[in-house]
């Protein structure tokens, strides 16, 4: 009997866990049927939302029994302020409509926003685009040459802003392969190594925001680096002694009752400033014109007095060169004392210039001469007034002649030369008068075609060494 008991109980017990166990799989399949006929939804459905500073949006949550979260976890409950919820669910609907309102965006709204529901949640995250802001800096930098500077450009933003250097237009990365051991770019600063005056000008710091490999915002800074350097002369007689850039004195030569100008130019940074002495004095009521870069003064040697060492001091606050300048009194050369033919052609005279002032080591020797020749007929014509002429200006040699080209055929030409030095021209030699050939074949020592200049030159050779040996016997 006991027995019997004991076993009803059991099969009681069995029967029981049977209906529990069939009234949990009703509800399972209850949850996943409300499951499958109850999700989350937003609207927009954009996974990343991209969005500037200030800027105001809203996305819409509908679903069953929703609230909205910060990045952080916590619920969105405000129902007014920069962030809040506004619920525009239909009245009678079992869906609820929960919108999440952005009023005005900050950088902080960053993050991934959750719309959660009883059995669903979707996500979408906020990226939030920072314009890009330059850190103020110093924008006009003074360094001395050789020296070390470094250029720094510090650019926020969202997203953080990468930085790229150019120096007048021209990329760092350019530069670099070609001046490596000046320009090295470390993070966001550039380093300028040895700087060199070569190295001024305006750099500029390009800030680049990339957004999905797509440019977002660009902008540039300019920084203007200026390079001081001591005062150089350019212009004077200079030479390298020992690897090193030594002043020599500068000879000039000058005529009594004449006006000289002497030339001063240096370049710096700062300008440099001029002074002038002579013998030793400072000269301040002579007539000294200036400009940044160069100095000119002008001189009237009416006496003996005016003649002697001429100094020029270029300075700034770095340092200062000088430039020495000795004038010497001397003379123009004597007009050439013999003037003849060698040869003509059709276009072409062939003329032969002595002078006595042809030694080389001489500082007033000949260097050039001028020839200027006009036609006779229109000599004539203005009166015997030199108007017009062609001329030339030929390097001075020891018994050459000298050929003027391009000349007219069959003319008649009145010819004038006067010798130049250092100090200027001679006089004028008295005048001649020579005529090219009428395109005829060679006659008399002349030529009238250029093919034919071998059997020219041979002419012309034959005749200056006639020459040499009359002179020869003569003496």
């Amino acid at each position: 009997m006991e027995q019997k008991n004991c076993a009803k109980k059991f099969i009681l017990v069995i029967i029981l866990l049977m209906l529990l166990d069939a009234v949990k799989c009703e509800e399972d399949d209850s949850e996943e049927l409300k499951r499958k006929i109850d999700p989350v939804f937003i609207m927009p459905n954009d996974e990343i939302f991209i969005r500037s500073v200030n800027d105001n949006c809203f996305v819409t949550c509908n679903g069953s029994d929703i609230h909205w979260e910060y990045p952080n976890g916590t619920t969105v409950d405000s129902k007014k302020g920069r962030i809040y919820v506004e619920d525009f669910s239909t009245l009678g609907s079992q869906a609820q409509s929960l919108r999440l309102i952005f009023d005005t965006i900050d950088e902080n709204d960053n993050g991934k926003w959750t719309c959660v529901g009883n059995i669903d949640r979707k996500s979408f995250t906020m990226s939030v685009y920072v314009p890009i802001e330059f850190e103020p800096l110093q924008q006009e930098i003074s360094v001395k040459e050789h020296e070390n500077v470094t250029l720094n450009c510090v650019a926020y933003g969202n997203p953080q802003p990468t930085i790229h250097w150019s120096f007048k237009s021209i990329s760092i990365l350019e530069l670099e392969k070609k001046l490596t051991s000046h320009f090295i770019k470390k993070k966001d600063s550039l380093f300028i190594k040895n700087i060199g005056r070569h190295h001024s000008g305006e750099y500029t710091c390009k800030a680049v925001q990339m957004t999905f490999k797509s440019i977002t915002d660009m902008k540039e800074l300019a920084i203007q680096l200026n390079v001081e350097y001591p005062p150089e002369i350019l212009y004077s007689n200079r030479s390298k002694v020992n690897g090193k850039l030594e002043n020599l004195v500068y000879t000039k030569y000058a005529v009594a009752n004449s006006t000289v100008k002497l030339i001063c130019e240096a370049d710096s940074n700062p300008l440099p400033t001029f002074l002038w002495y002579h013998n030793g004095k400072k000269m301040s009521h002579h007539h000294i014109n200036n400009t940044d870069f160069f100095s000119e003064l002008t001189v009237n040697f009416h006496s003996n007095n005016t003649f002697g060492d001429y100094k020029c001091i270029a300075r700034n606050i770095l340092n200062q060169t000088s430039m020495q300048i000795k004038i010497i009194e001397g003379k123009r050369p004597e007009p050439p004392h013999t003037i003849s033919l060698i040869g003509s052609g059709d276009k072409i005279l062939d003329i032969y210039v002595g002078s006595n002032m042809l030694d080389p080591n001489d500082p007033l020797a000949i260097t050039h001469y001028r020839f200027e020749l006009v036609c006779k007929d229109d000599f004539v014509k203005n009166n015997f007034e030199w108007k017009d002429p062609f001329y030339e200006e030929k390097e001075a040699k020891i018994n050459v002649s000298y050929t003027l080209i391009n000349l007219k055929p069959n003319t008649t030409y009145i010819v004038r030369i006067a010798a130049r030095n250092v100090i200027g021209l001679s006089d004028w030699a008295p005048m001649k008068e020579f005529s090219t050939l009428a395109n005829e074949p060679i006659r008399n020592g002349c030529i009238s075609n250029f093919s034919n200049i071998y059997i020219y030159l041979i002419v012309v050779a034959v005749a200056l060494a006639t020459k040499n040996q009359t002179g020869e016997s003569n003496e």
